[in-house]
């Protein structure tokens, strides 16, 4: 039997995946695929340490910010969690929270408000219940303001909630941060809204198709901009230091999100670093989640989308 006289290729440096030029332009350097590897600071392919079971229960949607983890099971039944991911109260017969493969969180202080696109909730450390109107809330000012509606997204900046439902995002007032004036505090964008997300001076707003910019930390004197015209999907923002993901003289944190075409981060001025453009293309998918993490000094965005 004759020899292979194929020759040994050493490759000393990987430049990371690229699924997004041909193969015969990106050479040896970067990957087609990659399945449960890292390429490391110094360009070095390294084996995921793999995947852990945290929790035998089975949970259809996760929402987390800060110290308050929620969980929604099949049944519509709605489960806080501890650090170990642990159920610590059950919330039952909560209207409208059924089956559905999504949950947004937001909290001030040690109140939660929650939503899954169809219905609202508000917990704190020790009950849940569903939203409702309380006209206690609103003083003299009963026919002004309602309750927030279901939202796809909701982010506290400059001491309002911004919730974002259907077409609309609408404002608080400072510090109001449940209470909405529908026919005025809003505003409207031409498809549906999949993200909010702030900067110092201002929110980036994703939608199935384009992304916005509001200019101003005050609503009334905010410019609406459009910077993008590429599609949010819905779930996949997460936040990571400036000085990881940004431009490099930001050390705030900096929202990142998965877009149709790929990563991008949003900047203090209002402009895009779109980190992933020219080398990685995502999966086509309308509903995903993202979290930022450092493992072994490595910092990673992990991301699940559904498509």
């Amino acid at each position: 039997m004759a020899r292979d006289t194929h020759p040994t290729l050493d490759v000393a440096k990987f430049a990371g995946l690229d699924n997004v030029n041909a193969s015969q332009e990106v050479g040896f350097g970067s990957l087609k695929e990659a399945t449960n590897v890292d390429i490391t600071r110094a360009n070095k392919p390294r084996r995921r340490s793999g995947q852990t079971l945290v929790t035998a229960d089975s949970y259809v949607a996760v929402g987390t910010e800060d110290k308050i983890v929620l969980a929604l099971n099949s049944s519509g039944d709605v489960h806080q969690l501890d650090d170990s991911f642990a159920s610590i109260a059950t919330y039952t017969q909560l209207n409208g929270f059924g089956p559905h493969n999504k949950l947004r969180i937001n909290c001030i202080l040690d109140t939660a408000i929650f939503s899954n696109g169809i219905a609202v909730g508000i917990c704190n450390t020790t009950t849940a219940q569903q939203l409702v109107f309380d006209t206690s809330d609103f003083g003299d000012r009963t026919f002004d303001y309602s309750i927030p509606l279901a939202f796809n997204d909701v982010e506290t900046f400059a001491g309002r909630n911004y919730y974002a439902c259907g077409e609309r995002v609408y404002y608080t007032p400072v510090f109001g941060y449940y209470k909405l004036r529908l026919g005025k505090d809003y505003f409207r964008f031409p498809d549906t809204i999949t993200m909010i997300a702030k900067v110092e001076n201002g929110l980036f707003v994703g939608t199935l198709d384009e992304i916005f910019y509001l200019n101003n930390r005050e609503p009334k004197k905010a410019d609406l901009l459009k910077v993008a015209n590429v599609g949010v999907i819905e779930g996949t923002k997460a936040y990571v230091e400036g000085s990881i993901v940004g431009d490099g003289a930001s050390t705030e944190l900096l929202p990142i999100w998965a877009t149709t075409a790929g990563f991008c981060v949003g900047l203090p001025n209002g402009q895009l670093n779109r980190v992933t453009q020219k080398s990685v293309s995502l999966p086509q998918g309308s509903l995903g989640s993202a979290m930022y993490r450092n493992e072994n000094g490595q910092n990673h965005i992990v991301s699940i989308i559904q498509t």
